[in-house]
């Protein structure tokens, strides 16, 4: 049966001699050393690890990790991952990155290879030409600045449109609108009003502007428990999920009014591109309806705002 193994051999010295197991400098012990401890390290982060050899072997240096092909075709995915930086796992990323520096190092001669039957895999110029090893960036969650709160409406107006709203806590708060909210808001006033709200801090004293205000206690308790949940999953993919089946929700039934109220929610400049993505992917369809079209336009205006804030802050790095 054809052997399946990860090796890597000293061939040569930085004078060029032979490098032998029971004959080698100190640069090529060191070098041996690095080796060896990357191969144990490699091994032992396979899912599939049992029965692994390690093996030393004289003719020149050689260190080589024997297993069935399966254990070292994962190695070799491993090294894949990493190689395109893809890998989010820190202690793989380190191993191989360990080795990548010693190839970059000294003037040692070195092969690396990995072998699976009779399919022989150089890698040793693929480390020496990579970019520097990195960790792929963990999937954060997508940090919400949308907040519900229920209040007395104790004031509305100004010369720059606000509403004033004392919290259930007593606490008084100038949140800045729009006229055309503040109109709308303005028939709840001295009376408890539901309304959501875009927050940003400035200096630590959040700012807020007003989203949108709920006759409906029913929307308040719906939009602020989607928001809840959507801010406490921790990872963007499912968030993105979650926006997703959300709005096909409202679309299924054709519950457009609903929808309407919802999309407001992200019609800001401080919405995550990738939400905005999403909801324009699953309103695709209906760009030119008659209740959807003209909002749906909005948020793609937004997008491409987005897109292009992006792109500038890129060119700056």
């Amino acid at each position: 049966m054809a052997e399946s193994k990860l090796e890597f051999i000293i061939s040569k010295d930085s004078t060029h001699r032979d490098v032998e197991l029971d004959n080698m400098s100190i640069a090529a012990a060191n070098a041996f050393s690095v080796l060896l401890t990357a191969a144990l390290n490699i091994v032992n982060l396979n899912e599939d690890k049992e029965g692994v050899r390690i093996q030393i072997r004289p003719g020149s240096a050689v260190i080589a990790a024997e297993g069935s092909d399966s254990q070292i075709a994962e190695i070799e995915h491993n090294f894949n991952e990493v190689i395109y930086h893809k890998s989010s796992n820190r202690e793989l990323v380190n191993g191989w990155r360990e080795v990548q520096k010693l190839f970059h190092a000294n003037g040692l001669e070195y092969s690396a290879t990995i072998i699976r039957g009779e399919r022989q895999l150089s890698i040793f110029d693929t480390l020496k030409r990579s970019k520097k090893l990195r960790t792929k960036p963990l999937s954060l969650p997508i940090t919400s600045s949308i907040r519900f709160l229920t209040g007395k409406l104790i004031a509305v107006g100004g010369a720059n449109p606000n509403i004033h709203l004392e919290d259930e806590n007593g606490k008084r708060l100038t949140i800045s609108c729009t006229e055309t909210s503040a109109k709308k808001a303005n028939k709840f006033l001295y009376d408890t009003i539901l309304i959501s709200c875009w927050v940003k801090s400035v200096g630590g004293d959040p700012r807020y502007e007003l989203c949108d205000s709920y006759w409906d206690q029913r929307y308040f308790n719906d939009f602020k428990n989607f928001i809840d949940e959507f801010s406490s999953t921790v990872n963007e993919v499912e968030q993105l999920k979650k926006i997703h089946y959300k709005c096909r929700s409202y679309l299924d039934v054709k519950d457009y009014g609903s929808f309407r109220k919802f999309l407001r929610l992200f019609l800001h400049e401080s919405t995550n591109v990738n939400v905005l993505k999403t909801i324009l992917i699953v309103t695709q369809s209906f760009k030119n309806h008659e209740r959807l079209g003209e909002m749906r336009e909005s948020m793609r205006i937004l997008f491409d705002k987005q897109l292009r804030v992006q792109s500038k802050r890129k060119e700056r790095k």
